[in-house]
């Protein structure tokens, strides 16, 4: 059990659910919420929800089939909006235009190499009417600092505003670790674990290996922007072959940039 939140200068918020974490498994648990009627609050400690697909700037990893079976509906729509968001803000080619299964970045990485902000466009589609109506509310640059717990559940998180320094303490019935590295259980006092690969004998999967393995992850991606007739001519020199040698993150409102050989696009 951890101590209650001391609050004399923080607000309070309710909501049915608050989700800590914003990234793709987070907008998922948030999409699914929203349909069954609940009001959301979800949290990100970076500028943009979507997490691998967006602030990692990492493609989708998915398995070999997955034009054709093997994915929810949601996640179809979302492939399907970050295709369209190519077919209307680029001048592609009429065979890259009508192609089902477009690749826009043509990497072999992926089925579907995309510009970190066309996830984020995706995203923001899906939770649109959710948006409008209030039911969801996304609190950016927003990192849990505490947690008020008894026994093993969670009834309160405070949030701290990790640009101003404010915080507001947020209480919900359900409170989902949505973290890339599960910042809540530390918070709490829970039991945990830190690695990958559990034992067998914890998780009953024959497949698990016998000994926790520490986290270790890299990923470099080259990619070349799919058959585009001309290159956008916002602060751009690039040659119209499209060739993107990388991608790198901007700070804060300056969006990300796309570096290639010849020029730099810069789309805000």
């Amino acid at each position: 059990m951890t101590a209650p939140i001391e609050n004399t200068a923080m607000r309070d918020r309710r909501t049915d659910v608050l989700i800590v974490g914003g990234g793709l498994g987070g907008v998922a648990a948030a999409l699914g919420t929203l349909r069954l009627g609940k009001n959301v609050i979800l949290t990100e400690e970076t500028d943009w929800i979507g997490g691998q697909l967006t602030a990692q700037a990492v493609p989708p990893d998915e398995h070999p089939w997955i034009e054709g079976t093997g994915y929810t509906a949601t996640y179809q729509r979302l492939r399907r909006s970050i295709r369209d968001y190519y077919r209307s803000n680029y001048p592609l080619l009429p065979d890259a235009r009508f192609d089902t299964h477009l690749n826009p970045g043509q990497g072999r990485v992926s089925r579907l190499c995309h510009e970190p902000r066309a996830a984020l466009t995706a995203m923001y589609q899906l939770l649109a009417p959710y948006l409008v109506n209030r039911q969801i509310e996304i609190l950016l640059r927003s990192r849990a600092a505490a947690v008020e717990s008894a026994g093993d559940s969670i009834r309160a998180v405070c949030l701290r505003d990790m640009d101003a320094g404010d915080e507001i303490v947020v209480v919900a019935p359900y409170i989902l670790d949505a973290t890339e590295l599960g910042d809540l259980l530390p918070l709490a006092g829970v039991s945990w674990a830190r690695g990958m690969g559990w034992p067998s004998r914890s998780t009953f999967e024959k497949a698990a290996g016998s000994k926790v393995k520490p986290p270790s992850w890299s990923s470099t991606s080259a990619w070349r922007l799919a058959a585009v007739s001309r290159v956008p001519s916002r602060s751009s020199t690039a040659s119209a072959s499209g060739a993107i040698a990388s991608i790198s993150i901007r700070p804060r409102g300056s969006g990300p940039t796309l570096t290639s050989a010849a020029g730099r696009f810069r789309y805000r």
